[in-house]
């Protein structure tokens, strides 16, 4: 199943979707370790590849995993790279009347220079 289409009716953006993809996916790759969240022993929790939403572009249910830092001080670049190019804020922009479902809560915490986020 392709999330873009086929033949005649096939989304003119997709060159644009797979070029940004491959940029996020790059830059979180470079500022973060990504891994399954651990329990209280250390051990990774279990991650479904079949838990999938039902709707017309499905996605994968909800899931927790950990977020990390890859070095010291990379941190400080991301958030000043952040800054940069968002008119000096860390916080999102985002007009209320824009968000219809915020369905996946999204916690962050600093410990020891660590970015943990529970999606």
């Amino acid at each position: 199943m392709s999330q873009f289409g086929f033949g005649r009716r096939t989304c003119q953006g997709v060159d644009i979707v797979e070029q940004e993809l491959f940029l996020v996916m790059g830059g979180l790759a470079w500022g973060f370790e990504i891994g399954k969240k651990k329990d209280q022993f250390g051990r990774e929790t279990y991650v479904s590849p079949d838990k999938y939403t039902s709707l017309l572009i499905a996605k994968p249910e909800q899931f927790e995993f950990e977020m990390r830092s890859v070095k010291e001080g990379r941190q400080q670049e991301i958030g000043a790279l952040w800054r940069s190019v968002n008119g000096g804020q860390v916080e999102d922009l985002v007009d209320d009347l824009s968000v219809q479902d915020v369905s996946v809560p999204i916690r962050s915490e600093n410990v020891e220079g660590d970015v943990l986020i529970d999606v």
